[in-house]
């Protein structure tokens, strides 16, 4: 009223506006803007104001709704959900501040309540909303929406851990990925400071202990977590390459070959894992350099064999066969003597049963030309030949031992006509069959014919055969020898005797005495028959002696 003033006043005139007892009175007592508001008391005083009539005047004004708050409304602690949802009770709810006898009443059905934030803390705030009001009154009022408190406890939050499978790598070292049971949406970032597992060994399902379990991130604060978990998986065997040498050998036949070395890569640290076993074999039989060597039936051994496969239980490597020395033996074949040192022998091997060679030879030759018994032959040139020939290598030389036996002498005789001379003394001309070039001599020291007669083609019988000679000892030869020969009859001379005659116109004469010479030794030969003739018409003359007939 500080303000209000008379209006109308004539000027000079003394009136007072008295407001002391005024007042006003809004149309009606409900809310409104610009509400008219009749005023009433107003009085006047002063030496004028019978003067004048004074009018109430009006004015306007707002009634503005009266502010009710609730109480009795609280809220539940909840574990963290992720959300600013609150649970509100309502039981006790009650609305504060109605003018007494207004018909206002609290409706809580669509109540609901919500945290300041969805992170986790103690006495938090809890905004209400939804609390109306309903009345003939309820119109007048504003109604201050409520607050609680209460707390939002961390979630447990699981953690659990998918133990991924590994290869054998001598540690009991573990991987995990890491999943939990977060309120979706939220931003939490799992860590472990060490997974195992329970051995380093080979295995299924295999317990993986993980510890140091924490977790980060814009919504960590909200939970709690265990900082142990544990997982299974599988520990599967390491990987590891077998390697092999193979010993050079001497041809033998077959392929067989013999493993030299074993030996892996990719076994860790100290494990005690060995290559073992194996069965190796040449590709081929036959001698060559780097011959491919292939291996089977490879295994692992050793205390820690078990964490351990083989890439391939099979490898390769090279070795050599080679050549294996043949001894070629030599086996002298006896023989004649032929005047040359020419021999001949037999060849035989220790070749390994079943192959192919052959054997042979260029030379073989005694040492000498000569009889002889057990005599070294020397050999040479031999070579081998046939389709395991490359498979070995021979000696060229050997030695053997033969006979040189005596060669049989075929002596033989040519008998020497001869003129009768009354014994059977015979002369013979010797021949033999010696080898060419052979200094003999051969000699007898008798031949006779059968009887003293004359005759052809007669017998002549040679005993006493001798050879003699630088190489008379080559030979065994006959002693005896036969032939044939003519003993012609002997020439005697015929001496006779006639006796002196008369002429008597006749060539007749007479013999008186008729003798031999030329007769051998004690023949019996006689002078015998015979004619004697003068010649014609001549005179016989007695001679001293006889006339050769």
């Amino acid at each position: 009223m500080g303000s209000a003033a008379l209006v109308g006043v004539v000027s000079g005139d003394t009136v007072t506006l008295n407001t002391g007892s005024a007042s006003g009175a809004f149309a009606s007592k409900t809310t409104g803007t610009a509400k008219t508001v009749t005023v009433s008391g107003l009085t006047m005083s002063g030496a004028d104001s019978a003067n004048y009539t004074l009018t109430q005047p009006s004015a306007s004004a707002d009634i503005t709704t009266k502010a009710l708050t609730v109480s009795g409304i609280t809220a539940n602690n909840k574990v963290y959900d992720g959300n600013t949802t609150a649970t509100l009770n309502l039981g006790s709810a009650a609305l504060a501040g109605a003018v007494s006898g207004d018909t206002v009443t609290l409706n809580s059905a669509s109540a609901t309540g919500s945290f300041a934030s969805k992170t986790a803390g103690t006495a938090k705030t809890v905004t209400i909303s939804g609390l109306t009001t309903s009345g003939t009154d309820a119109a007048n009022y504003t109604l201050s929406q409520p607050s609680a408190t209460a707390d939002i406890t961390t979630r447990a939050l699981s953690v659990t851990a998918t133990a991924s499978n590994k290869v054998y790598d001598g540690t009991t070292s573990a991987t995990v990925t890491l999943s939990d049971d977060r309120v979706s949406g939220d931003i939490l970032s799992r860590s472990y400071s060490s997974a195992s597992f329970s051995s380093k060994n080979v295995g299924t399902a295999k317990t993986v202990s993980v510890s140091g379990l924490s977790i980060s991130g814009a919504d960590a604060a909200n939970y709690t977590v265990n900082t142990t978990t544990s997982a299974t998986a599988d520990i599967t065997a390491a990987t590891v390459s077998g390697s092999v040498t193979a010993n050079n050998k001497v041809y033998d036949a077959t392929t067989a070959a013999t493993i030299a070395t074993r030996s892996l890569t990719g076994v860790l640290g100290s494990d005690a894992v060995s290559l073992s076993g194996g069965t190796a074999s040449f590709a081929s039989k036959t001698v060559g350099a780097a011959k491919t060597v292939n291996v089977s039936g490879l295994t692992l051994s050793g205390t820690d064999a078990a964490n351990y496969q083989l890439a391939s239980t099979t490898a390769s490597t090279t070795a050599a066969i080679t050549a294996r020395p043949l001894v070629v033996s030599a086996a002298g074949v006896n023989r004649a003597y032929n005047g040359g040192t020419n021999a001949t022998v037999t060849l035989s091997d220790d070749r390994i049963s079943g192959d192919t060679l052959s054997a042979t030879y260029t030379s073989a030759s005694f040492a000498d030309k000569n009889v002889g018994t057990a005599k070294t032959v020397s050999v040479s040139g031999i070579t081998i030949s046939g389709t395991d020939a490359a498979n070995y290598t021979a000696n060229t030389t050997a030695t053997a031992t033969a006979d040189i036996t005596t060669r049989v002498l075929a002596v033989s005789a040519t008998g020497v006509n001869k003129v009768y001379d009354g014994t059977t003394n015979a002369t013979v001309t010797l021949s033999d069959n010696r080898v060419a070039g052979d200094s003999l001599s051969t000699s007898y020291t008798n031949a006779a014919f059968a009887d003293k007669n004359a005759g052809t083609a007669k017998a002549v019988s040679v005993s006493g055969i001798t050879v003699s000679g630088a190489d008379s000892a080559n030979y065994t030869f006959n002693t005896t020898a036969s032939t044939t020969a003519n003993i012609t009859t002997a020439t005697v001379t015929a001496l006779v005797s006639a006796a002196d005659k008369m002429y008597d116109g006749t060539t007749a004469a007479t013999i008186t005495g008729r003798s031999l010479t030329g007769v051998q030794g004690s023949d019996t030969v006689s002078l015998t028959g015979g004619t004697p003739v003068l010649p014609a018409r001549q005179w016989a003359r007695p001679r001293p002696s006889p006339r050769r007939a």
